[in-house]
């Protein structure tokens, strides 16, 4: 009767909790962070394209990955948006929620992960609430710029999945962990090569369990192998797919001599386990963290040092301990080889085996002694007060501080502009609106997936035509205009707070400035009112 009552108050305990997270993570999606970013309307539009005509941007079946900015996307939010915007359309709110989602059930394999671990049900279910609003990844939940989520939730249930096929020798659970590793490295370029790894570690960490685990182990590797099959006909036939973006943030980008190159990599990698990247400031990219403390919360600190403790007390002992401790120290793999420094998202892998390393040194805390129970209790107050200043923070002043991250007052401007347009009326893109020297007869910005996403063009037009003419077209000045419509531009051209320079380019005859959208510094953009001019060739239209 009591184990009944106490399974039904820590089932309702975990409900709660689980709405509580599920209700932050919804709230205000469409606005918070400000803007939406080039890679969330890229997504968005292609996953609309392919609800719409069974093709990406560029014409192409129901592609493996999306080209898009001279890039690749991975294959995962793009494909589990398209049922939802074939039926509701395309919204900002509906393009983001795939990463709450995607969140929510990573936590909610991060509670059976972390229970695997220390056989604690009410530790592992406040683990995996602070796994869901970890500031390493809430914010980047509550964007689609890449799979960062479904990347989190393939480690989650591969890790999890992994280690209970070995202790069962279970077929079952062996062919659902290679599931979760592919899985991870179909939702993220930093997924592949930090999986591939991991397993490599796995394999070294249990060394001689795997053999006597050897068929289970075998009916891993089959199946891994069998659900990559599509990535690796895929990069076969495209091999830019791999190499695409890594060629253009690769530490060796500019050709440096080798001293320099490991010079680079050795300063990177201490990077990451630097209390300034893991507990103080985090990734100075506002996209990527609220700039808030570090990647993880302050709280965990001291866990994290007694979590190092008792894996360093069971290391020859236990491949379990093994395996973490060097997935933690190989976790920066993918991103100390590219030229940015903390990155937040390429690094992302790492916060499972954080938080997993926190739990261990709150399980020894609490099984040691009144003082280190006490200091556990602290601990929990202290992370309720950290918690709400970090949100508090994240909904009240971060909308403000990170506009300029998001462009946020050009996708207004953009919206604005749309909403306002009139039948026969084209919308005219100056170059100062994005920092885009208007070349030759064919427009198209590098940035040009929010013009598809803010202005609807029609998959099948935009496939057929490219940006369409009668809705943009790039504005030259001094040349007549043939139609009527509305001109975006900025003005200042350049604004910060030691140099202001204005914009020279002349205004059509009859311009009327109709709206302005303030940026966080002296620029503001401008939409005005342009008429047509008078010519014999065009009527005055």
């Amino acid at each position: 009767m009591f184990k009944n009552r106490e399974a039904s108050f820590f089932l309702l305990a975990a409900l709660l909790l689980f709405v509580l997270s599920l209700c932050l993570h919804l709230f205000r999606l469409g606005s918070v962070p400000p803007g939406f970013y080039w890679d969330e309307c890229a997504i968005g539009y292609n996953a609309w394209s392919l609800a719409l005509t069974g093709k990406d941007e560029y014409g192409t079946a129901w592609p493996m990955f999306f080209r898009c900015f001279d890039n690749y996307h991975e294959p995962v939010m793009v494909y589990v948006l398209v049922p939802f915007v074939k039926i509701f359309g395309l919204s900002k709110e509906l393009v983001r929620l795939p990463g709450v989602f995607f969140h929510m059930a990573a936590a909610v394999m991060f509670y059976f992960l972390a229970y695997e671990h220390v056989r604690r049900r009410w530790m592992a279910l406040f683990s995996a609430l602070i796994f869901s609003l970890l500031p390493w990844a809430f914010p980047l939940s509550r964007v689609t710029m890449s799979g960062f989520m479904p990347m989190l939730l393939g480690i989650c249930c591969g890790w999890f999945f992994l280690l209970r096929a070995m202790r069962r020798r279970s077929y079952y659970d062996a062919v659902l962990a290679a599931l979760g590793w592919a899985f991870a490295m179909y939702a993220h370029n930093c997924g592949r090569p930090t999986t591939a790894l991991t397993l490599v570690i796995f394999v070294l960490a249990f060394n001689l369990l795997l053999w006597k685990r050897r068929y289970v182990f075998m009916c891993f590797c089959g199946s891994f192998v069998l659900f990559m099959v599509p990535m690796i006909l895929a990069v076969l036939r495209t091999p830019a797919i791999l190499s695409s973006r890594f060629d253009q943030i690769a530490v060796w980008k500019d050709n440096p001599a080798i001293l320099v190159i490991l010079r680079r990599v050795a300063q990177r990698y201490f990077e990451y386990f630097s209390p300034k990247f893991l507990f103080i400031h985090g990734d100075s990219n506002l996209r990527h963290h609220s700039a808030w403390g570090g990647e993880l919360f302050l709280f965990m600190a001291p866990l994290v040092l007694l979590g190092i403790w008792v894996l360093l007390r069971h290391l020859r002992r236990n491949p379990i301990y093994r395996f973490l401790f060097f997935s933690l120290l190989a976790y920066p793999a993918a991103t100390i080889l590219t030229l940015d420094h903390m990155h937040a998202t390429r690094s992302l892998n790492g916060a499972p085996y954080w938080c997993v390393l926190a739990l261990l040194g709150a399980r020894f805390a609490w099984q040691h002694g009144k003082l280190l129970r006490k200091m556990v209790l602290l601990l929990m107050l202290f992370s309720l007060i950290e918690i709400s200043a970090c949100f508090t923070w994240y909904f009240c002043t971060y909308p403000k501080v990170s506009r300029g991250w998001f462009d946020a007052s050009f996708i207004e401007s953009i919206e604005w502009a749309v909403s306002e347009r009139k039948e026969g009326e084209r919308i005219y893109l100056s170059s100062s609106a994005f920092n885009y020297a208007i070349k030759g007869p064919d427009f198209k910005p590098f940035y040009y997936a929010p013009l598809l996403f803010c202005g609807r063009v029609p998959p099948d037009l935009y496939q057929r035509e490219g940006l369409p003419n009668e809705i943009w077209q790039p504005y030259y000045p001094g040349r007549p205009l043939l139609w009527r419509g509305l001109l975006i531009r900025t003005n200042p051209l350049i604004g910060t707070e030691k140099m202001v320079m204005n914009n020279s380019e002349p205004l059509p005859p009859g311009a009327e400035l109709l709206y302005r959208i303030k940026t966080e510094t002296p620029r503001t953009y401008e939409i005005y009112a342009v008429p047509a001019a008078v010519s014999p060739q065009n009527g005055g239209r």
